[in-house]
Parts: structure tokens; sequence; C-alpha cells
């Protein structure tokens, strides 16, 4: 058992989060209660939407899995199912819009709403500047920030509508999942970063907070505990932020 504390009188209320294995499963009490919520993961089926997955499941969120390769999320809903959790799995090319808008549509078709967004999907290329063709480049920057706009753009009216929304952007994973991501990887996720700002700006004042993580930042479970916190009321002061050392950083 590992547990954390921090806040301090005039900064984030006290946190505690208590890891727990049992049977060889982590798995994470903490104050996020997100019992109720909807958490829509693209990019379902890499590491950090696993592990993003999981923890909004631990934290009583209904789950729904977002991935070009529906195939490809069997074990984590299983998974997920198991613990007994709600989850769907729906197949979705974030670089396309109109799939975007089915994944949305099946989404408040099965729970009714959508409380957060997490866009992590990711397009990243290996070939050197000279080496890259028009086509790869405009898929890198085309897709990476066409995902963002568009699963922002069809999610915010359900959002405005209820009052209530977490967008979460992830920025460059590439530390992180370095023999999957290319040297490319970065430029447009910090493009995302510019968008995240744009979009807090235009939509806090309905209620919809949009923040950007960089989880090559924090470790395994520092991206979970960042990722609960900006996903919960206990974040709602922060706005446009890139958190990338802990949730505390955001705040400080």
């Amino acid at each position: 058992m590992v547990q954390s504390e921090t806040g301090t009188t005039n900064k984030p209320r006290k946190l505690i989060i208590i890891f727990i294995y049992q049977k060889g499963v982590l798995i994470m009490n903490n104050k996020f209660d997100l019992t109720g919520k909807v958490a829509v993961v693209t990019g379902a089926s890499t590491e950090i939407g696993a592990d993003a997955a999981m923890a909004y499941a631990q934290a009583g969120a209904n789950v729904v899995l977002l991935s070009d390769n529906v195939d490809e999320l069997s074990g984590l809903k299983a998974k997920i199912e198991k613990a007994g959790c709600h989850v769907i799995a729906v197949q979705c090319d974030i670089t396309n819009e109109e799939s975007i808008k089915i994944a949305v549509k099946t989404t408040v078709d099965t729970f009714g709403k959508i409380d957060i967004l997490l866009n992590n999907s990711n397009i990243a290329l290996q070939d050197g500047l000279e080496d890259m063709s028009d086509v790869d480049w405009n898929r890198l920057f085309g897709g990476v920030l066409r995902g963002v706009y568009f699963t922002s753009k069809h999610v915010v009216p359900l959002m405005r509508k209820s009052g209530y929304g977490k967008i979460i952007n992830v920025s460059s994973a590439n530390s992180r999942d370095s023999d999957k991501y290319g040297r490319w990887e970065v430029s447009p996720k910090e493009m995302v970063a510019s968008l995240t700002k744009e979009l807090a700006i235009l939509y806090s004042q309905y209620g919809i907070s949009v923040n950007t993580i960089g989880p090559e930042k924090v470790n395994k479970d520092g991206f979970a505990e960042t990722m609960l916190f900006l996903s919960s009321d206990e974040s709602k002061v922060v706005i446009g932020k890139l958190v990338d050392e802990s949730y505390a950083a955001a705040t400080a």
C-alpha cells in the first residue's frame, strides 16, 4: 500500500490516494468520485488510453472506449466489465467527422450524456523531413488537430446544454511510449496545447473546463492521479492549463 498526501491552507483541498494491489490488480480508492459520470476516451487501445479508461472505471464512471480498431478493445472492455463497471467500445476514426458524430450519438443513446472527454488519440511518423510527403505531413497535423477539434465540436453542445463538462487533451506522449511514437509526434501535440487555451476561453462560461495533461512528465500512477483530478469537481478552478508535473502544478 502506498499513500500520498498533499494540500495545505490556501492550496488545493487535501487529497489522499491509496493504491492497493489486490490479486495483482491495481485498485485506486480516491476522493475523486466520478460515480454517474460518463467518460469518453479516444485512443483507448493505447497504453495511456487503457490506463485512463481503467482509472475512470475504478472512480465509478461509465466508460466509452473509442478506437479505429475496435477489436483491440475487447480485452480492456472485458477487464472493465469484470470489475463491475458499465462500458461500451465504439469504432471511431478521429480524422473523420462523420465517424465522430456516430460515436457521440452511440454514447448518448447508451448513457444519455457525456461529462468527460479525454482526447488521447495520436498520429506519428518516423520519417525524416526530406522523406516526408505532403500527404504524410497533412495526415500528421490534420489528424491530431482534427481529432481534438471534431470530438470537442460534437461533445461541447451536450456539455453546454447540461452546464457541465471536462475536456482533457493529452499532449506529447513521446517519452512515455518512445517505441511507438515518432519524432514528429511532439509538434502537433504542442499545437493541441494552444488549442486547449482557446477552447478554455470560449467555453469556461458554460461550466466547461478544458485543460492539457503532459504524460511524459509524470509516471504511470501520477498520470492517472492528475487525469482524475482534472476530470473531477476538485479542478473547477483549473482552466486552460498545461499540467505536466502533478495536479498541484495547475494551481501553483
